[in-house]
């Protein structure tokens, strides 16, 4: 599923599902009144559309194409830091939150390596989450297929599961699950796993460019660039 995410520098993000948290985080992190120096600069998508930052918010600029792929309209949107966007650091990372209408808050994790490139990640790990101690799961949206024997047909259904437990999480994929809801707030400590190369969404690059990275295992962490 693709869905727009302002965090973490107004990306497109690809994921199986979304995560998301009752709370910012993290808990022990300290929340910016600006964006650092280091997390400013200006990007161009593939697309055209380009995305810039300065030291209270993002900056976007996209289009519309018509039918021979000629630009009818530009739209630019300006979005500063407030209650709802929110930028905290922790040792060598920044947490990127924002506040979506129904309360929930959704999150990515940024560093920035020696020579000034911004790295995101992204975890919908929900194993991961479900072990560290200051979270809880709240509810779980997945699909279930349902065999009707009458008429020899699959049909997907929607469930919620609200306060579940650990057995029932166990029994149920990651494939499955569209979002899943936690209670509670990770640690600064929690970060570095988080920013493992498996989860590493994009690159935006000193040059102004956008890299955008395909999962990877934890194998191939060490072959990633120094950071």
């Amino acid at each position: 599923m693709k869905f727009i995410l302002l965090i973490a520098l107004s990306l497109i993000l690809t994921s199986c599902f979304t995560v998301s948290f009752n709370q910012p985080q993290p808990k022990d992190g300290q929340r910016l009144k600006e964006i650092p120096e280091k997390l400013q600069g200006k990007w161009i998508f593939d697309s055209g559309d380009s995305l810039m930052i300065d030291a209270t918010g993002i900056r976007t600029s996209t289009h519309n194409l018509d039918s021979l792929n000629n630009i009818v309209d530009r739209s630019y949107k300006y979005t500063s830091l407030s209650d709802s966007i929110r930028i905290y650091e922790g040792g060598k990372y920044y947490v990127y939150n924002e506040r979506y209408n129904d309360g929930s808050w959704l999150v990515a994790v940024t560093k920035v390596d020696f020579k000034g490139n911004i790295y995101i990640y992204y975890c919908d790990d929900v194993k991961f989450y479900s072990r560290l101690k200051g979270l809880k799961v709240d509810s779980v949206s997945y699909t279930v297929q349902h065999h009707l024997h009458d008429i020899d047909e699959l049909i997907t259904l929607d469930t919620i599961v609200y306060n579940p437990t650990v057995k029932e999480l166990s029994k149920i994929d990651n494939d499955e699950i569209q979002w899943i809801f936690f209670n509670g707030q990770i640690r600064v400590k929690d970060l570095q796993k988080i920013a493992a190369r498996k989860n590493l969404k994009s690159i935006y690059k000193v040059d102004g460019t956008i890299e955008e990275k395909k999962q990877e295992s934890d194998s191939e962490e060490g072959n990633s660039a120094k950071e």
